[in-house]
């Protein structure tokens, strides 16, 4: 065979293109340049990266901020609201337990209870009673 078609094994290790003037391999060459590159492409990363996160927290922290305080003025409203309930419904029992206490109904059908109890007399009691719960019916 001829020795065009083989490479003998010196050849391999020295051929002409693998090396530079300097005698440095084409092979490091191409590592600095892929260093360079990386750093770059991490520098442009970084660039892209750093702000986005930046206004990311921003607005994350801004709608945290709105958030709580729309909750908080909506449960100062429902609690506002309630506080009036609770006092209107006093306020009716309060009115209920007046208009009951001055009716002149109640007030005979107590006295009369009362003596009915002193004296022993249960047949008008329970009729003094059943006037009562009539009125409250």
């Amino acid at each position: 065979m001829s020795s065009r078609s083989k490479p003998s094994e010196d050849s391999k290790k020295t051929s002409p293109a693998s090396e530079t003037p300097r005698g440095r391999t084409v092979g490091r060459a191409t590592r600095l340049t892929q260093d360079i590159r990386a750093k770059l492409l991490l520098l442009a990363l970084s660039c892209a990266l750093i702000p986005l996160t930046v206004v990311g927290v921003f607005s994350y922290l801004t709608a945290r901020n709105i958030i709580v305080e729309k909750v908080y003025t909506q449960l100062l409203a429902q609690a506002a609201s309630s506080e009036q309930r609770l006092w209107l419904a006093f306020a009716d029992r309060a009115a209920d337990t007046e208009v009951f206490a001055t009716a002149l109904l109640v007030q005979e059908s107590l006295g009369q209870w009362q003596r009915t109890n002193a004296n022993g007399s249960a047949e008008t009691a329970e009729r003094a009673k059943d006037r009562l719960q009539r009125y409250l019916a």
